[in-house]
């Protein structure tokens, strides 16, 4: 999986959650824990994507 990949995945994780009902603020807390990645990097990749 490519970075490309990998940050349209962590896109569609935060997405389900908040579609949920989960906080946005929670969403990405959960979604940087899922993946072991930092918050800044799931907050980027949803700024990024955010057409998709």
């Amino acid at each position: 999986m490519n970075v490309d990949e990998a940050m349209r995945e962590h896109v569609r994780h935060y997405r389900r959650l908040v579609e949920g009902g989960v906080p946005k603020m929670d969403a990405i807390t959960r979604t940087a824990e899922a993946f072991n990645v930092s918050e800044d990097t799931v907050q980027a990749a949803v700024y990024r994507y955010r057409d998709l």
